[in-house]
């Protein structure tokens, strides 16, 4: 009989014995044909554990947002500037390095002050929105953004 070796509720082990007693150990064991190694035993089932979420790949946002015509009317219309220029030097350099940058705060921050600092005339539409989105979770971004444009983790 097949059987998972349980410890703090992960299977650690799958075993084929013919008696149990066989195997000393101070484990749990359950007998069971479909657990695997790394699944989570609640009592009374097994369930595979969420598989990992990718890295956020700043290349392929960079490679989908910057050439973005919505992003470019917001980036060309905004009145600050400091917040483009370094949004965009942040960006590029976790993009080309590779790295995963983590400070999302700083992100979000000079996101936000590019969108405050865009002509009411000019903000971004929902189209617009939610292309950015589509952006930010086909690179496994942590964030998305509001109704009126602005980035949120």
């Amino acid at each position: 009989m097949r059987y998972a070796v349980v410890e703090d509720a992960i299977v650690v082990n799958v075993i084929v014995l013919d008696d149990p007693d066989d195997y000393p150990t101070d484990s749990l064991m359950i007998p069971s044909e479909t657990a695997g190694m790394g699944d989570i035993w609640n009592g009374t089932v097994f369930t595979r554990p969420a598989a990992p979420k990718p890295d956020p790949d700043w290349g392929a946002f960079n490679r989908a947002i910057l050439p973005n015509a919505a992003y470019n009317r917001m980036s060309e219309s905004s009145t600050n500037r400091g917040a483009v220029r370094r949004l965009e030097s942040i960006a590029i350099s976790a993009g080309v390095s590779g790295s995963q940058y983590e400070n999302y705060d700083i992100i979000v921050m000079l996101w936000n002050g590019m969108i405050d600092a865009v002509p009411i005339l000019n903000k971004p539409t929902s189209q617009e929105i939610q292309g950015w989105t589509a952006i930010a979770q086909s690179a496994f971004m942590p964030f998305s953004f509001d109704a009126n444009g602005k980035m949120v983790v």
